[in-house]
C-alpha cells in the first residue's frame, strides 16, 4: 500500500477504511448467499405461503410464486454484490488517501443521515444512534488533518498575482 511521501495516515481512517472493507466483504457474500437462494427458492416457497398465511396475510399468498420470490432474492442478491464491491473500493481508496474516497464517504454519510432522521421520523428511535455515528464520522472526515491526507485542504486553489 503506497502512500504519497510526508502524508502520515490517521488512525481514524485506518479504522473506517478496515471497516468499509470488511463491511464490503459481507456484502458480497450477502449477496453470493441471496443470488444461490434464488436458485433454490422452490424449497422455501410453500413454507412462505404457509406463514403468510398464519400470520394473517391470505391476501398476500397468491403474489408468493416461486418467480416472483426467485427474482426478488435475485435482485437483491446482485444489488447487495454490487454495493459491497463499491464498500471494498471506498475502503481501499481511504487507505490509500484518494479523494474520491472521501468525496464519496461524505455522501453517503449525508444520505445515511437523511434516512436516520426520516426512520426517527417515523418512530424508529433507534436510528437516533445511527445519526450520532454519522454525525461523528463526518465530523472526524472534516478535521483538517484528515482532510489534508484526503488532498482535500481549505486553502484556495488559486492564489492572486502579487503586484510588482
Amino acid at each position: 500500500m503506497q502512500v504519497i511521501p510526508g502524508r502520515q495516515r490517521p488512525e481514524g481512517v485506518t479504522i473506517l477504511g478496515v471497516l468499509s472493507i470488511l463491511g464490503g466483504i459481507a456484502g458480497v457474500v450477502a449477496g453470493g448467499a441471496l443470488m444461490l437462494a434464488a436458485l433454490v427458492v422452490g424449497t422455501i416457497t410453500s413454507p412462505l405461503k404457509d406463514f403468510l398465511t398464519s400470520q394473517g396475510y391470505p391476501q398476500l399468498v397468491s403474489y408468493v410464486t416461486t418467480s416472483n420470490v426467485g427474482a426478488i432474492l435475485g435482485i437483491l442478491g446482485v444489488f447487495s454484490l454490487l454495493v459491497g464491491i463499491f464498500w471494498v473500493a471506498v475502503g481501499f481508496g481511504a487507505l490509500r488517501g484518494r479523494g474520491w474516497a472521501w468525496t464519496v464517504g461524505i455522501i453517503v454519510l449525508v444520505l445515511s443521515i437523511i434516512n436516520s432522521i426520516i426512520q426517527v421520523a417515523f418512530g424508529n428511535i433507534a436510528s437516533v444512534a445511527g445519526l450520532a455515528i454519522d454525525l461523528g464520522i463526518i465530523y472526524y472526515l472534516t478535521r483538517p488533518k484528515v482532510r489534508a491526507f484526503f488532498g482535500k485542504t481549505l486553502a484556495p486553489a488559486w492564489q492572486p498575482k502579487s503586484a510588482p
